[in-house]
Protein backbone atom coordinates (compact mmCIF):
# COMPACT_ATOMS: atom_id res chain seq x y z
CA UNK A 1 0.00 0.00 0.00
CA UNK A 2 2.98 2.85 1.06
CA UNK A 3 5.07 1.49 -2.60
CA UNK A 4 1.43 2.25 -4.50
CA UNK A 5 1.52 5.13 -3.22
CA UNK A 6 4.97 6.22 -2.77
CA UNK A 7 5.59 7.41 -6.64
CA UNK A 8 2.94 10.48 -5.99
CA UNK A 9 4.74 11.75 -2.51
CA UNK A 10 7.31 14.68 -2.79
CA UNK A 11 10.24 12.62 -2.92
CA UNK A 12 12.55 15.37 -4.01
CA UNK A 13 13.58 18.84 -2.92
CA UNK A 14 15.48 21.71 -4.09
CA UNK A 15 16.35 24.54 -1.80
CA UNK A 16 17.95 28.07 -2.92
CA UNK A 17 18.75 30.88 -0.38
CA UNK A 18 18.96 34.32 -2.35
CA UNK A 19 18.73 38.14 -1.78
CA UNK A 20 16.25 39.42 -3.55
CA UNK A 21 16.38 43.13 -3.16
CA UNK A 22 19.37 45.32 -2.56
CA UNK A 23 18.77 46.85 0.68
CA UNK A 24 18.11 43.56 2.27
CA UNK A 25 21.37 41.32 2.96
CA UNK A 26 21.90 37.75 4.18
CA UNK A 27 20.01 35.67 1.73
CA UNK A 28 17.23 35.95 3.79
CA UNK A 29 14.58 34.96 0.59
CA UNK A 30 13.80 31.65 -0.39
CA UNK A 31 12.96 29.00 -3.01
CA UNK A 32 11.86 25.77 -2.11
CA UNK A 33 11.09 23.01 -4.73
CA UNK A 34 9.01 20.00 -3.54
CA UNK A 35 8.73 17.60 -6.57
CA UNK A 36 7.38 14.16 -7.20
CA UNK A 37 9.06 11.12 -8.92
CA UNK A 38 8.42 12.76 -12.16
CA UNK A 39 8.91 16.32 -11.06
CA UNK A 40 5.37 17.80 -10.51
CA UNK A 41 4.36 19.67 -7.45
CA UNK A 42 5.16 23.23 -6.19
CA UNK A 43 7.65 25.75 -5.78
CA UNK A 44 7.60 28.02 -2.70
CA UNK A 45 8.73 31.17 -2.97
CA UNK A 46 9.12 33.63 0.13
CA UNK A 47 10.58 37.20 -0.36
CA UNK A 48 11.58 38.99 2.13
CA UNK A 49 12.03 42.63 2.41
CA UNK A 50 12.41 45.75 4.86
CA UNK A 51 8.30 45.92 5.38
CA UNK A 52 7.31 42.43 5.47
CA UNK A 53 7.56 38.78 3.38
CA UNK A 54 5.67 37.56 0.88
CA UNK A 55 5.29 33.55 -0.22
CA UNK A 56 4.16 32.75 -3.84
CA UNK A 57 3.57 29.02 -4.57
CA UNK A 58 3.71 28.10 -8.28
CA UNK A 59 2.78 24.48 -9.87
CA UNK A 60 5.19 22.50 -11.18
CA UNK A 61 4.45 20.02 -13.56
CA UNK A 62 6.67 17.40 -15.15
CA UNK A 63 9.63 19.62 -14.09
CA UNK A 64 8.29 22.83 -16.18
CA UNK A 65 6.36 25.75 -13.92
CA UNK A 66 3.26 27.06 -14.83
CA UNK A 67 3.89 30.52 -15.75
CA UNK A 68 6.82 32.81 -15.84
CA UNK A 69 9.53 31.61 -13.15
CA UNK A 70 12.33 33.87 -11.53
CA UNK A 71 15.60 32.47 -11.93
CA UNK A 72 15.92 30.92 -8.24
CA UNK A 73 12.75 29.34 -9.10
CA UNK A 74 14.24 27.48 -11.79
CA UNK A 75 16.91 27.02 -10.22
CA UNK A 76 15.28 25.17 -6.73
CA UNK A 77 13.42 22.94 -9.50
CA UNK A 78 16.39 21.80 -10.82
CA UNK A 79 18.26 21.28 -7.74
CA UNK A 80 15.21 18.81 -6.86
CA UNK A 81 15.61 17.36 -10.37
CA UNK A 82 18.81 16.90 -9.77
CA UNK A 83 17.96 14.09 -7.01
CA UNK A 84 17.41 10.55 -7.55
CA UNK A 85 13.39 9.94 -7.71
CA UNK A 86 11.87 7.44 -4.96
CA UNK A 87 11.75 4.13 -6.47
CA UNK A 88 9.95 1.53 -4.46
CA UNK A 89 12.06 -1.26 -3.01
CA UNK A 90 12.14 -4.67 -5.54
CA UNK A 91 10.95 -7.71 -3.88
Amino acid sequence: ALEAAAPGAMSRMGLIHFQAFEDVGGGQSSALALLDAVGSGVVVTALHSRVGTRIYVKRVIEGRGEGTLGAEESAAIAAALAQPAYSAPQR
